[in-house]
């Protein structure tokens, strides 16, 4: 295992990151062990071997959380110097049932709401870090380096100068990359491969040579003794947390235990917790849900209209979903909230929060506050961003907004246009530009993918945000982005079929969207498409321009309420059984409700 992992090293050294990347995998599986030769790691052993001795009843709960609280704390600055391999392995075993089960340990052990909210950030946190290359430890050193040193916690200064000063290239090859993104965004954007200049196209290939030259250096250093905490960027303590938002915001998050959904509410004035139990219901609802508002057509035929009714069954299932989620104070919390800040776990990711109904007459959350969504408990700061001013838009657009021919998609498009103002239109069915892939990532600071996409299969439409691997979470944040905005109305995760996962085809992109440097996006839950979405767009586009985004979007929703569509026009209402040929009003939930802001900014 060492002599695979010092391979690994001197293979990303000298730039070959496949047999590095073969290498690695070696090394790591074996001390990870098996069945037949156990881990190499002793704290693999000790983590699991815990949870089997508090599963016998062997040792007592207080002891099981002492001992689980040891092996699952961020490794020390001694342990990445003198144990490099063996840290990285413990790191990037899979432990998320660990982390639940402390997670219980602490409920039990009356654990103060404080605690509690720091457990729910750290099981948060551990979804992504189990999803990410060298368990977050390479993201955490690309993050470090493209950081200017005054903006560097404290904590991690001095072990990231150290190494910065010992490899000089990490620093000039990051120059490099910045200086060829700045000269290749000032060139106008090619619809056709040919018409890519010679000079745009050599900026373009030592752009990606310099990119992958830093990854592999990234690799390498990740792989060596520097001590360096995971971490996600401009993360703010739980313990100052409330300090961090602003009067009338609610931040709820949530995080499944072994046996409970862990609930926090944290506003200006502390955090309250509770928990849900049983878990086994919550997802089966939120399925009960999405069908009855029509999202999974029924022996193909939908019926739009009913679920308008006064009497349709999902409201009831809505109001089940809020009171079992808001117990008690927290309930209160959200009732007075001007705007909610949701940090969601698992099969909430697919929820619609926008949708449950608030106070007495059980009107929609959206109607009287803002939704902002953020991916962990401590990036609630992405939701209080500094706007900054876009410069160039990029329209991608696919048959978004009508079956019918291309007028009725040209006129949605040309009326967003109109509304973003210095937009660039790129039409998929035209050449698909691949040789200037590059540069029209880098000429746009804002991407509107207005067509439609697979959460797997991002490769198509956000081409722009990365190479081939951009359908890969590791990509998009390991890549150098330039959009202050993404609007991708037209995402298509397990939620568009009615039948849910587990939250990680919403979760990750999200993450990626934030960890990215994007200042704000809005994606959604299913694909809606159709002239409800043009108009909403359009409204949206218009309000951004006053409001914050979460605020443009809830403005947008309302006021497309009043509005009434053809059903055969809109893409997610047919096949529309016995409502074929009729118009709906906005204010039907699919037209609106699959919709989220991630991450919101405020006037610089």
């Amino acid at each position: 295992a060492e002599a695979t992992f010092t391979a690994a090293g001197l293979a990303f050294r000298s730039g070959r990151p496949i047999p590095g990347g073969k290498a690695l995998t070696e090394a790591l599986t074996t001390m990870r062990g098996s069945a037949d030769t156990g881990a190499v790691v002793p704290e693999v052993f000790q983590i699991q071997l815990t949870l089997n001795q508090l599963a016998q009843g062997n040792i007592t709960s207080a002891t099981a959380l002492s001992v689980l609280g040891v092996l699952l704390a961020e490794p020390t600055e001694s342990e990445w110097q003198l144990r490099p391999l063996e840290t990285l392995a413990r790191i990037t075993t899979p432990s998320m049932d660990a982390h639940r089960r402390k997670a219980d340990l602490a409920l039990a052990a009356g654990a103060d709401p404080e605690v509690m909210l720091s457990l729910i950030d750290r099981i948060q946190r551990q979804s992504l870090y189990e999803a990410l290359p060298l368990g977050g430890r390479f993201f955490s050193w690309a993050h470090a380096v493209r950081t200017t040193p005054a903006a560097l916690p404290a904590e991690v200064k001095q072990p990231v100068q150290f190494t910065l000063q010992r490899i000089p290239s990490l620093s000039t090859t990051w120059n490099e990359i910045s200086q060829l993104a700045d000269s290749l965004s000032q060139q106008p954007i090619p619809v056709d491969d040919r018409k890519l200049l010679a000079s745009v196209k050599k900026d373009a290939r030592s752009f990606a040579e310099a990119q992958n030259s830093l990854s592999n250096q990234l690799m390498a250093v990740s792989l060596m003794h520097n001590p360096l905490d995971r971490f996600l960027p401009n993360e703010v303590p739980t313990a100052s947390l409330s300090t961090q938002l602003a009067a009338g915001d609610l931040l709820l998050s949530f995080a499944f235990s072994s046996d409970a959904l862990l609930c926090a509410a944290t506003n200006s004035n502390g955090t309250v917790t509770w928990t849900v139990k049983p878990i086994g219901n919550i997802a089966a609802q939120i399925e009960t849900l999405l069908q009855q508002l029509g999202l999974q057509a029924v022996q193909g035929r939908r019926q739009p209209m009913s679920v308008l009714a006064p009497n349709a069954a999902w409201r009831g299932t809505a109001i089940k979903l809020a009171d079992g989620l808001f117990e008690g104070p927290a309930k209160a919390l959200v009732e007075q909230a001007q705007r909610i800040i949701v940090a969601p776990a698992g099969p909430l990711w697919y929820l619609p929060f926008e949708l449950l109904p608030v106070g007495g007459r059980g009107e929609p959350m959206v109607s009287g506050r803002a939704v902002v969504y953020v991916p962990t408990v401590r990036t609630c700061s992405y939701a209080n961003r500094v706007a900054t001013k876009r410069t160039k838009s990029l329209l991608i657009s696919r048959d978004f907004f009508s079956f019918e021919g291309d007028s009725l998609n040209t006129k949605a498009l040309e009326d967003i246009k109109a509304a973003v103002g210095n937009v660039d239109i790129l039409n998929l069915k035209q050449a698909n530009p691949s040789a200037g892939e590059v540069q029209l990532r880098l000429s746009a600071d804002a991407l509107w993918a207005l067509a439609p996409m697979q959460v797997g299969g991002l490769k198509t439409v956000i081409a722009p945000l990365g190479g081939a691997k951009s359908s890969t979470l590791g990509d998009w944040i390991n890549g150098k982005s330039y959009l202050n905005q993404l609007v991708a109305p037209a995402l298509a995760t397990s939620a568009a079929t009615g039948k849910i996962g587990d939250g990680s085809d919403v979760f990750l992109p999200v993450c990626a969207i934030t960890m990215s440097g994007t200042s704000h996006a809005v994606i959604s839950r299913w694909p809606a498409g159709g002239a409800a979405a043009g108009s909403l767009l359009r409204r949206y586009a218009e309000e951004l321009k006053l409001e914050r985004p979460s605020e443009a979007l809830r403005i947008a929703t309302l006021a497309n309420w009043a509005e009434l569509f053809a059903i055969d026009d809109e893409k997610v209402l047919v096949p529309a059984g016995a409502d074929k040929g009729k118009l709906v009003p906005g204010e039907h939930p699919l037209l609106w409700s699959g919709y989220m802001t991630v991450g919101d900014t405020v006037s610089p």
